[in-house]
Formats: structure tokens, sequence, C-alpha cells
């Protein structure tokens, strides 16, 4: 059926994206989505007693103590195919994306000391590391039960007649209400002195398609400082300032099935785009009693974003057959008040939560290694604040929503020749939603590499397989969840030179 558009209007505002809020504060501080090294990636990221790898110094700073030789590392391919599966409403859809990036550059150089001394080597360390991937996309389709975003606009107007909305200045938001309003999409209650208003589209069964595509990431460029005293004890103190760059784009739209209405269709789209950097410190030791077992702890201090700015806009169409024009034969009009972008700029603060990480790594006849790690985060900790706004409902959110994260990676790599080695690993991170909250999830990525190494040269290759869950609400967290299935399989190569 050919469509054609009656009126656009774009503004800016709180809409389906719901910026600013602890959803966004729970997404910019996860790092389950860690990329690194292939060796790294290909032990399941379990290397925080062992060392010796630039990724697990962002683990484990400690890990920068073990280095004895100056190492040049570059991972310069990262290729990940991204699926999801999305059930709404009975009904199931798919989405499949495929990205690329250059998620690792760094440096270690070793510094040996005199031989008369116990401290055995300093270290120093930098290069920049993606911490997390936003990548991600996911469609929806499902038969509403006479339900309509266009509820969410009612807020806009009740309790004021049509004439106040036309005599005064409008937020874009009420911009928007009014255009539906005018378009006969929104109405007045009959019979009532209250100036209440209600959406037509709640009035009959409509068909709901979204498609949310996300992109962007966390790439934490690090300095790290450590020692080797006496090749038992490995130290080192590392200061990070992560990069962030996230954009997401929502496109929904509602069909009248029955064609009960003058106006059959409705298209919403939302652009949301957050950038900052932030400050962070981390310290941590690898201890080596006997020559076999090494033990790791390492702490992280929060990440403190002192300025994220949300850029956002948001653009309402309404559609009608062709060959039904209105009274006037008109079958297109445009709102002119809407004809230029209005995009709204906004200015936060965040702090994510501190990290302790516990480890403990078996070597086995210089030939092999087993590493387990546990890692603890409590997300119930994270705080938004700004100079203009208070945040007092959306901390109040993340008080009683969320709880602590814990995370075990077990991982392991092992020599089948001089210079070929074998890795595997599998890591697994616990909800971080309280048991009340309807979205609950485990975390689990399994990975597998191989390596070939010199004395001065290495190439490394692997392969890791995520998936997970996650409830999704399009606006209104008191209907039916969009529930989204995701996995992620990545190829992952690097290479070095030691010298």
């Amino acid at each position: 059926m050919k469509k054609i558009v009656l009126g656009i209007l774009l503004c800016a505002g709180i809409g389906i994206l719901q910026s600013q809020n602890d959803v966004d504060a729970f997404r910019f501080s996860q790092i389950q989505q860690r990329l690194g090294t292939a060796r790294f990636m290909g032990a399941g990221g379990a290397f925080g007693a062992i060392g010796a790898d630039y990724s697990a110094i962002l683990v484990n700073p400690g890990a920068i103590g073990v280095y004895k030789q100056d190492e040049i590392s570059l991972t310069p391919l990262a290729i990940s195919a991204l699926n999801s599966y999305s059930q709404y409403m009975g009904e199931t859809s798919r989405d499949q994306r495929v990205r690329y990036c250059l998620p690792q550059v760094g440096g270690v150089f070793a510094f040996k000391t005199p031989e008369t001394s116990d401290m055995k080597y300093i270290q120093f360390a930098f290069g920049c590391n993606r911490i997390q991937d936003f990548n991600q996309s996911f469609r929806i389709n499902g038969k509403s039960p006479l339900t309509s975003l266009q509820s969410e606009y009612l807020s806009a107007l009740n309790g004021n007649t049509p004439d106040y909305w036309y005599s005064n200045n409008l937020s874009p938001f009420e911009a928007n209400a009014l255009f539906l309003y005018d378009h006969y999409w929104l109405d007045t209650v009959p019979g009532t002195s209250m100036h209440q208003y209600f959406s037509y589209m709640d009035s009959v069964p409509t068909q709901q398609a979204g498609h949310v595509i996300t992109k962007g990431n966390i790439t934490e460029i690090d300095f790290s400082l450590g020692g080797n005293y006496n090749d038992k004890l490995f130290f080192g103190v590392s200061v990070g300032i992560p990069v962030l760059d996230y954009s997401a784009q929502i496109s929904y739209s509602e069909t009248d099935i029955d064609n009960e209405l003058t106006i059959d269709s409705y298209a919403h789209d939302e652009w949301l785009e957050v950038k900052g950097t932030g400050l962070n410190l981390k310290a941590g030791v690898i201890y080596r009693p006997v020559s076999f077992l090494r033990l790791g702890l390492s702490l992280h201090t929060p990440t403190y974003y002192l300025s994220l700015t949300d850029k956002s806009s948001r653009s309402v169409s309404l559609y009608r057959d062709a060959d039904s024009p209105d009274e006037n034969g008109f079958t297109e009009y445009h709102n002119n008040e809407g004809s230029e972008e209005v995009v709204n700029l906004f200015k936060y603060r965040l702090t994510t939560p501190m990290r302790a990480i516990g480890s403990v790594g078996f070597l086995i006849a210089k030939r092999a290694f087993i590493d387990v790690d546990y890692e603890w985060a409590d997300y119930n900790t994270m705080f938004l604040n700004s100079t203009s706004y208070q945040f007092s409902m959306e901390n109040k959110n993340i008080d009683e929503k969320y709880r602590s994260t814990h995370t075990i990676r077990v991982g392991g790599e092992v020599f089948v020749s001089k210079s070929v080695v074998l890795r595997a690993g599998y890591n697994v991170t616990t909800s971080a939603f309280k048991k009340s909250v309807d979205n609950n999830s485990l975390y689990q990525q399994a990975s597998a590499g191989i390596g070939f190494r010199s004395k001065s040269f290495f190439f490394d290759l692997a392969y890791s397989f995520a998936w997970y869950k996650d409830n999704y609400w399009m606006y209104s967290t008191q209907l039916q969840p969009v529930e989204n299935q995701f996995t992620a399989q990545r190829v992952i190569a690097s290479v070095g030179f030691k010298f």
C-alpha cells in the first residue's frame, strides 16, 4: 500500500531513548564486552595472576611487573558478527550486523636494575585498549493489545485547553504532542471539564514495529608503572583515561491493522549521541610464593566521567493512503514549525562502580598455565549528577534496581611445540539487577586461540563466542517487554615484537 508523508515535526526531548537515566549509568559502567590482545581473548581474559600481556595490565596492573623485555603489541583485526533474536507479543524477529575494529595497541618497556638490587626490574607501559563495545541491533514486531506510544504524549496536553497550547511557547516535546492533536491522533475526552485527552491508537489493534541500532565503544588510554621485587612480588599502578563514544537510533512505527482510522500509520524516530572522557586509577600485585604458584590482587577505583554530553533529537511522522485525501483534497501536510531539526544538548557527570579482583594461577613445567579470576563490582553505587539537574529519581532507581555482580574467568594455555601454543577460556558474569527486576540474565563467553611465538616475534589468533539475554521496554515498563537474545562471535588477530 503506497504511503505518503502527512506531516513531519522534528523536536528534542525525553522519549523512547530516555537519556540520562539509570539505564545510561548502567550501560556506561559495564565492561563485560572488553576486547584485547588475541592471547588475552583466547584464554578468556583470565590473566590476573599470570601477567606479561598488555591487556592483562587492564585487569591487574601488577601484570606489568612480570615483564623482563621490551614489547610492542598491536591487535589490527577484530571482526564481530552480532546476532539478535527478539520476541514481542508472540512474534520473533532477527537482526544481524558485522563490525570491524582495531581494539588494542600498546608498548611495555622494562629497565633492568643493578645486580645488587632486590628490585630486579622497573617497567613503564602506555597504550590504548577497547574496554566496552556498544555495537548492537535488534528488530521488534508484534500486534499490540490496544496500547500506543502516543499515550506518552498525553501528559504534555492533559490539564489545559487547546487554546492554551496555541497561545504559549511550547517545549519541543509539547509541540510534538500538539502536532498529533492537530492531526486528530490525540483528542479531548468527551464530557470532561478537566481537559483530558486520549489517543485514537489506544482504541484499535495496531501492528507495532521497531528497529534499535547502537554504535560506539569505550576505549581506555592507560599509563602504567610497575616493578619486580626479587622475582617474588610483582606490582603496578595505572592511570586510565576512558574515552566514551556512544550513539543510538530508534525507529518505531504503529499501523492501524483494520484501517479504522483516517490516518493509518505513525512513525517515530529518535537519535542520541553521548561523548565524554573519564579518569580512573588501578593498583595491583602478583605474588609468587613458590615457583609454580602465583596469587594476584587488584583494585580499580570508580571511573569519574566529569563531563558527559548528550546530543539528542526526535522526529514524528503521520501517514495516510495516497488515494484517501482529507476534506480539502490534500494528501500531504508539513508542519513548518518543525522544518528545521532541533537538537537537545545536556551535560552531566557519572561515577561508575569500583572493582576488586582476586586471582590464582598455576604454572606447569614452564609449558602451560591455568588461571582463575574472580571480579566483584557493585552497580548499586553508580551515581549521576549535574549542576542543572538533581537526578534524585534516577539515583533512587539505581538504589532500587541494581546490585553487585560476580565474574569468574577461567583460562589457560599450553605449548604443544617449541613455538606453537593453544589456548582456551570461559567467563561468566551474574546479573546486575535485583530479583525484583524482570531482567535477570547471565553474560557468558567461551573462547579458544592459537599462537606462534619466537624470542623476538609473536602472532596470535583467537575466537570468542558470547551470549546473553536482555529485556527491552519500548515506551512503558507496565507493558510486556521485548525479550532479546544476543550472540557475538569475534575473530581477533594480534602481532607483537620483543626486543
